[in-house]
């Protein structure tokens, strides 16, 4: 630890000297403190063991604690069921859905849990398995060109 080889009553001494001009809590600049210390002791301290020192010392130039505010709206970053949480979903079902046949009646779905329900539904309604076709769509990008000639 360094404050083990630091004379913590010669850091107080120096510290009252450093400090006596200073009259406001906004002027404590607790780098520059850190850095006197360590030029003239070869060694720093850390800045919550300083800010206690320095409280010590000077109570009038202690800084007040930070009250909590209670955080009003949305918390920031990505939430459960955006499209960030949903990659591996989208990614297995590439966007594009399923494509479920009975006999001429057809119906889609996007995912393979919907997917699962719908067909256990239509089976415990007494559809044959025959009738029942199901495609999986694969979304296809189309490029289309046009050219105007002369």
């Amino acid at each position: 630890m360094p404050t083990d080889k630091l004379d913590m009553d010669k850091v107080k001494s120096f510290l009252t000297k450093h400090l006596k001009d200073i009259t406001e809590s906004a002027k404590v600049k607790f780098r520059a403190i850190n850095k006197a210390v360590k030029k003239q002791f070869g060694k720093g301290l850390f800045v919550p063991q300083l800010s206690a020192v320095v409280r010590s010392i000077r109570p009038d130039l202690a800084k007040p604690a930070k009250t909590v505010v209670k955080r009003r709206g949305k918390k920031p970053g990505p939430k459960p069921g955006t499209k960030y949480a949903k990659r591996a979903v989208a990614r297995e079902s590439s966007g594009a859905g399923y494509m479920i046949t009975v006999g001429r009646n057809s119906r889609t779905v996007r995912s393979h849990a919907r997917l699962q329900a719908v067909v256990d539904q239509l089976l415990a309604g007494g559809t044959s398995v025959g009738k029942l076709k199901v495609f999986r769509l694969v979304r296809v990008t189309v490029a289309t060109r046009v050219e105007i000639g002369e």
